[in-house]
Formats: structure tokens, C-alpha cells, sequence
């Protein structure tokens, strides 16, 4: 088969040969692979999320003012003394500057390959960079304030925002089956997103306002038996109720994907893995509530709960049909033979 440039449309490449030929695009210039930027999407993904798990180990850890209250430094030294505290903030500081490194690399690889085909991917890794720089100020901010429980809920609050916008750039660069969901279930999963955003961020206030050490039984906070609106505890009853609620919608909105949408692969492998989380985070959710003294436990709680919200943000964005997006501009119909 012959191929030759167009000359009314130098970007156009035609080929003609005896087999049905057709006009395709030619990459643009400085333009890369789509494979290049999805891993490189997937890996900073990665990094974020263990950023959040690292801010969880500080959290429960006490190791927020480890570095005191220097910024960048740590006790005025470039690398950490030697001390588990100072350790463990360095590394979520250390964390945050190779994501926010990594961020700008997928905002120039994303914009080199998607410029012209799709813009939405490199506006939502533009986006995700300002909320980085943020990120990076609310941490500052943090330590600056000695760990003010508002300042702290915001700085989650951005982190996993961030996740999600990586989420769904990463996504949107992978061409799908092209099996469309109901309208209905598509509004179901973006109201499944929400809730668990706020309910992560209702998890989060109860640790910030110390209710979680105030409130030792389960379900609710009077030895387990009665609701209790008293002072924090108020913080910590709320957050098991919106529990409850949101995970039983959760456990619908995912048995739907898995049983209903099968049509959809990707959809139905994130519903049934985050089900699998889901499961996963409510088991870790009873010891936590109970426990005294179990730092381990609250992170690995947190870690979940963030494992869960990406895995409803990707079936949210996966049920939106992701392939009726083109990744090129390809002209469509048959080219005269040369």
C-alpha cells in the first residue's frame, strides 16, 4: 500500500492500495504516544495516593510537627535528623515534591499528546497542578499553624480532589469497548463520587476534633446502645451514620455495575474491586472505632477509605463511556485511488 501527504491538508496522510483505502491522521508535530502519558498518569497517581497514606501515618502517628515547625527543612536541616517522627514527615514531605515533579511532566506530556486530539485530558492535568501548588501551601500552612484540625481537613480535602482529576485522565487516554450505560446509572455513580468524598472528609473532622478518642463503642457512642449529639461526639455519631448510608448505596450503585453493565468490562472489573474494598474498609472500621492505641489500624483505615475513593471515581468515569471520545481526528470515508 502507497501513502502520500495531502497537499490541501498536510497533516491528512491517504493511502491507496487495491484494499478499501482510507485518509488517517497524521501525528502532529512534537506529538507522543498516548501509552507514554497514561503510565506516567497511573504512576503519579500512585504517588498521591501515597501521599495521603503518609499524611495518614503522620496523623496518627504524632509526627505532624516531627520536622517542627521549619518548612522545608526539617529542624533547619535539609535531611531529617535521626528521629521516627522527623522521619516520617520527611517522607510525606518527600512524597509531595516528587508528585508535584511528576505532576508537571504529565502536563507537558499530556499537552503534547492530546492537544489536538483532546483537550479535556490536558485540562484536567493543568488543574490538577494548580491544586498541587496548593497542596504544597496548605502543608506549609499546616506545620506553620501546628496542625490546626481546618487547615488539616482542607489539605485531605485537596489531595483527594487531585487523585481524582488523575483518575480521570488517566482513564479518558485509554480507548474503551464503546458499550454506552443509562443515563440513570451515570447520574448514580457521579452521586456515589460526591458522598464519598464527603464522607472521607466527615472521617477526617472526626480525627481533627479529637472525637474518635472521645468515642470508644460501636455503632453509636453511648456504650454502643444510644445516639449521643454531646460536644465532638456529634462529630463522631455523624460520621458513622453517613457510614452507613453512603456504604449501602455504595454497595448498590456497584452490584449494578457488576451484574447490570457486563457489556462494559473495565466498568464491571472497578465496580467488583472496589466492592472488594469496600468489604475491606468496613471490616477495618469496627477495630478502629473500638480500639485505643491501634496507629496502625487508623492508618490502614484511611489508606482503604482512599483505595475506595478511587475506585468509585474510576467507575464513575468509566460508566461515562470514555470511547465515545475519538484519541484522533480521523476523517472518515473512502479516498480516490492514487
Amino acid at each position: 500500500m502507497r501513502t502520500f501527504r495531502s497537499r490541501h491538508a498536510p497533516n491528512t496522510i491517504l493511502a491507496a492500495g487495491p484494499f478499501t483505502p482510507v485518509a488517517r491522521q497524521a501525528p502532529p508535530p512534537w506529538s507522543m504516544r498516548p501509552t507514554t502519558f497514561r503510565w506516567l498518569a497511573i504512576l503519579t497517581t500512585v504517588f498521591v495516593y501515597a501521599q495521603i497514606s503518609l499524611g495518614a501515618a503522620v496523623r496518627v502517628s504524632g509526627s505532624g510537627l516531627g520536622c517542627g515547625n521549619d518548612w522545608p527543612l526539617c529542624r533547619g536541616r535539609i535531611l531529617p535528623p535521626a528521629n521516627t517522627h522527623a522521619i516520617v514527615e520527611y517522607a510525606h514531605r518527600t512524597v509531595g515534591s516528587i508528585t508535584g515533579a511528576l505532576l508537571i511532566g504529565a502536563v507537558l506530556v499530556g499537552w503534547l499528546t492530546f492537544r489536538h486530539r483532546q483537550p479535556l485530558i490536558v485540562r484536567l492535568v493543568a488543574s490538577a497542578t494548580g491544586l498541587i501548588v496548593l497542596e504544597g501551601l496548605l502543608g506549609a500552612l499546616v506545620v506553620f499553624k501546628d496542625l490546626s484540625g481546618a487547615l488539616v481537613l482542607a489539605h485531605l480535602a485537596v489531595a483527594l480532589a487531585l487523585m481524582g482529576l488523575l483518575i480521570g485522565a488517566s482513564i479518558l487516554a485509554v480507548p474503551g469497548s464503546g458499550n454506552p450505560t443509562s443515563r440513570t446509572f451515570r447520574k448514580l455513580t457521579l452521586l456515589a463520587a460526591a458522598l464519598t468524598y464527603i464522607l472521607l472528609l466527615t472521617g477526617a473532622g472526626v480525627v481533627a476534633t479529637g472525637a474518635d478518642e472521645v468515642c470508644k463503642s460501636w455503632p453509636f457512642c453511648n456504650r454502643g446502645l444510644g445516639s449521643n449529639f454531646d460536644g465532638v461526639v456529634l462529630y463522631a455519631t455523624l460520621h458513622r451514620l453517613a457510614a452507613g448510608v453512603v456504604g449501602l448505596f455504595l454497595v448498590w450503585t456497584l452490584c449494578t455495575a457488576v451484574y447490570r453493565w457486563r457489556s462494559v468490562p473495565r466498568l464491571t472489573s472497578a465496580a467488583g474491586a472496589t466492592l472488594i474494598l469496600l468489604v475491606v474498609q468496613m471490616a477495618i472500621g469496627y477495630p478502629t472505632a473500638v480500639s485505643h492505641n491501634l496507629s496502625l489500624i487508623a492508618g490502614l483505615h484511611v489508606a482503604a477509605a482512599t483505595a475506595v475513593w478511587c475506585g468509585v471515581v474510576a467507575t464513575a468515569v468509566l460508566s461515562h463511556n470514555p470511547s465515545s471520545i475519538p484519541l484522533s481526528r480521523e476523517p472518515s470515508g473512502p479516498v480516490p485511488r492514487a
